[in-house]
């Protein structure tokens, strides 16, 4: 396994173990299960756990500049929870990146890669938590009704000092 690619992988009974472009890293067995299908985020619910990480979303009067934690989208359309699928594409000012290779540039490791949630919006992947929102047009930033959609507190236990960011938090499994 050593000397594989990154992304190689074994599978155990209570866990994983992946090769990273660092070395090896260990993972238990998922904790929270993942949803067997996508899933609607609606204004004022408590939080919506998916996989690792809990979601909520808030109405909003005016559009909120994107955070990598938080993402303002028109009311108009319900926002989705799913994984992210080979081929998904988010839209930035010049053209479109693929969310695979925004996860791998923000060096989330490949054991917390395969079931990364993004949250998508009419068909279009709008934003990868913790790591890019999609672009919007100034035109439709003049929309009335808006739902600010935020990723909570991660689910797993950090073990690194507070001041680190999610996505290794994520990793620190």
């Amino acid at each position: 396994l050593l000397e594989s690619q990154p992304g190689r992988h074994l599978e155990f009974s209570n866990g994983s173990v992946w090769r990273e472009r660092a070395g090896l890293a260990f993972a238990r067995a998922a904790e929270a299960a993942l949803p067997d299908a996508p899933q609607s985020v609606l204004p004022g619910e408590e939080g919506l756990p998916y996989g690792r990480l809990t979601f909520r979303s808030q109405s909003a009067s005016y559009y909120y500049a994107p955070e990598t934690w938080c993402v303002t989208v028109p009311a108009s359309a319900p926002c989705i929870i799913r994984m992210w699928k080979d081929g998904d594409r988010i839209a930035l000012k010049q053209g479109t990146a693929k969310v695979k290779d925004l996860l791998t540039d923000a060096r989330i490791p490949c054991h917390v890669r395969a079931d990364y949630p993004v949250v998508e919006q009419e068909g279009e992947v709008v934003w990868v938590p913790y790591v890019r929102a999609s672009w919007m047009p100034e035109d439709r930033k003049r929309e009335t009704s808006w739902v600010r959609v935020l990723s909570l507190t991660p689910i797993v236990r950090c073990r690194r000092p507070t001041t680190c960011s999610p996505p290794a938090c994520l990793a620190d499994e």
